[in-house]
């Protein structure tokens, strides 16, 4: 037997089964099933509004997000460039003296005692 005639057949037997079990009238069953379709509706309409206040939070993050960070960010780097600009000449020396002083320094060779 295929999966979906196994499905058809279960809900039928299912179905059945319930009918003649259940200890419900079916005045109470339909008001039971009435009373969840209305539940289940506002739940939706609960998630279409929960949704859509998600994605107005989104854009306005999106737009706090061009209007605030990409301005700091663009101002670091250029605080960033600033400080580069400023060390270079101090780098400079600080290489070139470690330069002379390794120049200085006379070689040693590595013996090994054996």
């Amino acid at each position: 037997m295929s999966f979906s005639k196994g499905l058809v057949a279960g809900l039928v037997f299912g179905g059945v089964l319930g009918a003649l079990t259940n200890k419900h009238s079916g005045r109470e069953n339909r008001a039971a099933a009435q009373k969840w379709g209305q539940d289940t509706m506002q739940d939706v309409q609960q998630l279409r509004h929960g949704i859509t206040k998600l994605q107005t939070a989104l854009q306005k993050l999106q737009t706090a997000q061009v209007e605030n960070l990409e301005p700091a960010l663009d101002g670091i780097q250029k605080d960033v460039e600033a400080f580069n600009f400023k060390t270079a000449p101090h780098l400079a020396k600080i290489e070139d003296s470690m330069t002379r002083i390794n120049d200085a320094l006379p070689e040693t060779t590595n013996t090994e005692d054996d």
